[in-house]
């Protein structure tokens, strides 16, 4: 009888565990922004600030065997670029624009003080956007064009206003 509460308590545990964890999954409801950056590698850049046109054919060999990917802002921010379960191209997409500057678009997170955007689209942009707009309450969003922030609605403001 005690090994049978034992299972049941263990499983209704493991079961409220799996819950929660699924219910974090539909965090990404969020709206896409479009971020403007460069992509890195990030062994190289987080391990000796490698980057750049110099550092291409190490960036492009690192991502292709499966180092993660991250895009670097103008501003210095950094976010883990994540594959969307439902559409993989994109994220696969991004892998041949190793440290090429780039628009990413999809929605981004932040859990314990790591950033991340999810890639639902990209696109070579060749050429480093004149302003940034980030949110004033969420520093964090920040994109190459005008628009709201996806947490506040608040309208973003060039950086530097």
């Amino acid at each position: 009888m005690k090994l049978l509460t034992g299972t049941v308590i263990g499983l209704a545990m493991l079961l409220s565990f799996t819950g929660r964890g699924f219910a974090d999954e539909k965090g990404h409801e969020e709206a896409a922004v479009s971020m403007q950056g460069e992509i890195v590698d990030m062994g190289c850049y987080l391990g000796h600030g490698a980057r750049g046109a110099e550092h291409q054919s190490c960036a492009l060999k690192c991502v292709r065997g499966g180092m993660p990917m991250g895009l670097l802002t103008d501003d210095g921010a950094l976010y883990v670029l994540t594959m969307s379960h439902s559409d993989a191209d994109p994220f696969n997409a991004a892998k041949e624009l190793a440290a090429e500057i780039v628009t990413v678009t999809g929605p981004t997170s932040e859990r314990n003080g790591i950033r991340s955007i999810e890639v639902t689209a990209v696109k070579k942009t060749g050429e480093k956007s004149a302003a940034i707009y980030v949110c004033p309450m969420h520093p964090e969003v920040a994109q190459a064009t005008p628009g709201t922030c996806p947490k506040c609605k608040m309208d973003l403001v060039a950086k530097g206003k």
